[in-house]
C-alpha cells in the first residue's frame, strides 16, 4: 500500500557531546590521539551516552547514533558535533542527495538528516518501531518493521510503501548483489532469510540446518553474508546463491555478532569475547585486535582505520594502513630551469588522508629515472637549481604520513635543467582510441568497442607505449546517474577489463573512463582517457 504520509520538519539543533558534561550548542569534541602507531592501538572518544550504530557520509565523516535522542557527527580526527532528532536515532545509513537515513527505536518513525544537521521526521506507515535500514537498487530507502511482519520502502520525500515479509519478523536489512534487483532480510528470532525485489515481492530462504536466527546481515565484496546464531553461538556465514551456506570456522573470530565494511572486499568482523578481526571473503582472518566491549557496529572509513561503537565512545582501531599515492606530485615550473632558478613541488594526491608530509629532491643524470639520486640536505618542498645541477633533470619524492606511518614515496615527472635535451617524444600511435601523455616519453591509449549489447561482454583496454608501467587502471562507465567502475592491475603495459552491460542500462552514449594512478616510485604520472560507446 502507498501513503502519502505527514511528516514533521525542524530547524537544526546542535548540542556537543562529552563525557562529563554537555558543552556549549555547537560545540565540538576531541581526545588527544593515541601516543604510538600500532596497528590494533584504540583511542575511544566519548559521546556522552550509550552509542548504538554508524555509518560514513559522503564527505567522510561518521554519523553514529546515540541513546540520549542526538546524532553525532564525527570527523576522522575524532571531533565531534551532536544534533537533536526529537527520536530515538537506532540504524543509520547514508541515502541519496547527502542525506543520512535512521530508524527510531521509541517511536513509529523514520528520519533524515542533512550534512548541517537539519533533521526531518515521517511516519513509518504502522503501529510499531523500524528496526534495520539501507539504500536500496533503486534509490530508495528501504527499513524493518520485525514486529509487524513488513518491509518498507521509503522515497527521498517520504512517501511510503509496506510490503508483508510471508509472516516472517525479519530484522537485518542490506543491499543485494550488484545487478540482482533485490535487498536481503533476515531474522534475528527466526532461522530464516529472504529477499525483496523493488516491487516488494518477497521470497524467503531458510537458515542452515539448526541455525534458531542472524545477528546481521551485510554486503561485502557483492557477497551477502550474515553471523548465523544457532542457539549457543554465532558463525560467519555467507549466503551461496539463494539457498547454499558457507560457514567460516576460525577460534580465532570467537562468536562473531556484527559485520562491518573493509576496504578492498574485506570485513570486520566484532566478536562476544569483545575483539574485532579482519576478515577476507575466502574465510582467512588477517588479524584480532582487543577491545574495551564489545562493538556493536563497525566500519573502515577513508582513514584507513577501523571505527566502531564501543559502549559510550566511538572507538578508532589503527589498522596499520598507510597513505598510497592517488596522483603524483607535480613540479612548478617545469622549464627554464637554469642556475639559480627555484622550483616547488605539490603534495599530490592521496589515499587514506594524510597528515603531514616530507620531501626528498633528486638529481638524475639522464632521463632515465634509474639514473637519480637523493641531493644532500634537499628535503624542502622548494628547490633551487644548483650549476652542477644543469644538463640533466630533477624530480621531487614525497612521503604522506598518517597516525599509522608513512607512505612509500611518490615521485614527479623529471624536469630537464639548461640545456638539456627533452625526452624522446613518444612513436606515432595508431588513433583507435583516445591517448594521453603519461610523462617520461610514454602515452597510454584506450581501446573501446564502438557498440555494445545489453547483457553482453566486450574487452576494454589501456594499452601503454611502453611495458614497464606499474599501478592501475580504474574502468568507469556512466550513463545518466549510474555509474559502474572497476580497478584492475597493469600487466606487461596493458590493463584490461571485460565489461557484461547489465540487462536495465539504459540505451544510447555510455562514457567510458579509464584513469591511470601510478605505483609509488613510479616515473610515470597518473593520467585518464576517455570515449563512448553506444549501448543497444
Amino acid at each position: 500500500m502507498q501513503m502519502n504520509l505527514r511528516h514533521s520538519t525542524f530547524g537544526t539543533r546542535a548540542i556537543a557531546l562529552a563525557a562529563s558534561a554537555a558543552l556549549a550548542a555547537g560545540g565540538m569534541v576531541a581526545t588527544a590521539s593515541t601516543a604510538t602507531a600500532a596497528p590494533g592501538d584504540t583511542t575511544a572518544f566519548p559521546l556522552g551516552d550509550s552509542t548504538r550504530d554508524l555509518a560514513q557520509g559522503p564527505s567522510g565523516n561518521l554519523w553514529v547514533t546515540v541513546e540520549n535522542g542526538t546524532i553525532a557527527k564525527v570527523a576522522l580526527d575524532g571531533t565531534s558535533i551532536g544534533y537533536a532528532t526529537n527520536a530515538s536515532p537506532d540504524k543509520i545509513a547514508a541515502g541519496s542527495n547527502n542525506f543520512m537515513w535512521f530508524t527510531s527505536f521509541a517511536s513509529n518513525q523514520i528520519g533524515k538528516i542533512s550534512s548541517e544537521g537539519a533533521v526531518e521526521l515521517f511516519p513509518n506507515g504502522s503501529n510499531a518501531f523500524a528496526d534495520d535500514i539501507a539504500l536500496g537498487p533503486d534509490g530508495n530507502m528501504w527499513f524493518t518493521i520485525p514486529v509487524e511482519r513488513k518491509v518498507g520502502k521509503i522515497t527521498t520525500s517520504g512517501t511510503v510503501n509496506l510490503y508483508d515479509t510471508g509472516g516472517i519478523p525479519m530484522s537485518s536489512i542490506t543491499p543485494g548483489p550488484e545487478g540482482s534487483n533485490r535487498v536481503y532480510l533476515a531474522s534475528n528470532t527466526q532461522n530464516s532469510l529472504g529477499f525483496v525485489t523493488m516491487d516488494g515481492s518477497f521470497t524467503q530462504i531458510n537458515g542452515p540446518a539448526g541455525g534458531v536466527g542472524f545477528r546481521d546481515l551485510q554486503l561485502i565484496n557483492n557477497q551477502v553474508w550474515t553471523t548465523a546464531d544457532n542457539g549457543i553461538n554465532f558463525s560467519l556465514t555467507r549466503l551461496v546463491g539463494d539457498s547454499g551456506f558457507t560457514q567460516v570456522s576460525n577460534p580465532a573470530l570467537g562468536s562473531p555478532l556484527t559485520i562491518g565494511v573493509g576496504l578492498n572486499g574485506t570485513m570486520w568482523v566484532s566478536s562476544t569475547n569483545s575483539t574485532i578481526s579482519h576478515v577476507t571473503t575466502a574465510g582467512d582472518v588477517v588479524a584480532t585486535y582487543p577491545l574495551a566491549a564489545i562493538a556493536d557496529a563497525s566500519l573502515q572509513a577513508q582513514d584507513g582505520n577501523v571505527w566502531a561503537t564501543v559502549g559510550t565512545s566511538v572507538t578508532r582501531v589503527l589498522t596499520g594502513v598507510v597513505p598510497t599515492s592517488a596522483a603524483a606530485p607535480v613540479l612548478e615550473p617545469q622549464t627554464g630551469l637554469t642556475a639559480g632558478a627555484s622550483l616547488s613541488t605539490s603534495n599530490g594526491s592521496w589515499n587514506y588522508l594524510p597528515t603531514g608530509y616530507t620531501y626528498q629532491w633528486q638529481v638524475c643524470e639522464t632521463d632515465d629515472a634509474a639514473s637519480c639520486a637523493d641531493a644532500a640536505g634537499a628535503t624542502g618542498q622548494s628547490y633551487t637549481v644548483a650549476t652542477a645541477d644543469v644538463g640533466k633533470y630533477l624530480r621531487a619524492g614525497v612521503r604522506a604520513s598518517n597516525l599509522n606511518g608513512a607512505s612509500q614515496p611518490a615521485y614527479s615527472a623529471l624536469a630537464a635543467t639548461g640545456a638539456a635535451p627533452a625526452p624522446t617524444p613518444p612513436a606515432p600511435v595508431p588513433a583507435t582510441g583516445v591517448i594521453a601523455n603519461i610523462g617520461n616519453g610514454a602515452v597510454m591509449e584506450l581501446d573501446a568497442p564502438a557498440k555494445q549489447k545489453r547483457k553482453k561482454r566486450k574487452f576494454y583496454e589501456v594499452v601503454f607505449s611502453v611495458t614497464d608501467v606499474q599501478g592501475t587502471v580504474t574502468f568507469e562507465f556512466k550513463k545518466g546517474k549510474r555509474t559502474k567502475t572497476k580497478t584492475v592491475l597493469i600487466e606487461d603495459g596493458i590493463a584490461e577489463y571485460r565489461w557484461k552491460t547489465p540487462r536495465k542500462w539504459r540505451k544510447g552514449r555510455t562514457t567510458v573512463t579509464a584513469t591511470f594512478i601510478p605505483a609509488a616510485g613510479s616515473p610515470y604520472t597518473a593520467a585518464e582517457v576517455r570515449d563512448r560507446v553506444r549501448i543497444r
